[in-house]
């Protein structure tokens, strides 16, 4: 037993370092995707018939007013009440959440980290058998 114990540390040792490692790359992957997806903002916004076309019009911080044509109907058949767009660029809007593009990767990076914790913690208890 205490064989198969000594031959287990150094495995384990291993193991962990390559999930700590794996466990920054995929963080600092995070943080790249998050930079990339660009800041949204949100904002109220109605629909107003503009040239016999039913437009979404908001207001942007600096008090601006941008109108683009609203295409398709929305799923419930209400008019959106919010309007999420790039702050760089307004003509990229979208009347849904963005969604956050970086929580799979910030995951995968927390349980990495959680495997080093881990086969430190077991590579201390094979060692102390």
């Amino acid at each position: 037993m205490h064989d198969l114990a000594a031959s287990m540390g150094p495995v384990l040792d291993l193991v962990g370092w390559v999930g700590l490692v794996g466990s920054v790359v995929f963080f600092v992957a995070a943080a790249v995707v998050r930079a990339r997806h660009g800041h949204w903002v949100s904002a109220p916004c109605h629909t107003q018939l503009l040239e016999n076309q039913e437009c979404i019009v908001w207001r942007t911080p600096d008090g601006s007013v941008v109108s683009h044509v609203l295409h398709g109907a929305p799923a419930d058949g209400r008019p959106p009440e919010t309007v999420y767009y790039r702050e760089a660029n307004p003509r990229r809007w979208q009347t849904h959440a963005p969604q956050d593009g970086s929580r799979a990767l910030r995951t995968t990076g927390w349980a990495l980290a959680a495997l080093f914790l881990a086969c430190q913690a077991l590579g201390l208890a094979a060692a102390a058998l």
